[in-house]
């Protein structure tokens, strides 16, 4: 999914500060799911924004994910 992304040309920095906590829950989570961290950020952002319930996240959480994300881009 990540590649196909890549290749429609989706690419929208985005940076947020979270905290070393979060970032550590991501990384298992990602690493459980054997996908990167930016592909489960956008996955969450993307099922909180369209789930049409109740936020997930936070505005502060988001922001982190998005700095992370940048981060972590190359």
């Amino acid at each position: 999914m990540e590649a196909v992304e890549n290749e429609a040309g989706l690419q929208v920095p985005l940076s947020l500060r979270i905290t070393k906590d979060l970032d550590a829950q991501l990384k298992r989570r990602a690493a459980a799911e054997q996908v990167s961290p930016s592909a489960l950020v956008r996955r969450i952002l993307n099922q909180a924004l369209h789930g049409g319930g109740e936020p997930v996240l936070t505005v502060e959480q988001v922001e982190g994910i998005a700095r992370r994300v940048i981060r972590e881009s190359p």
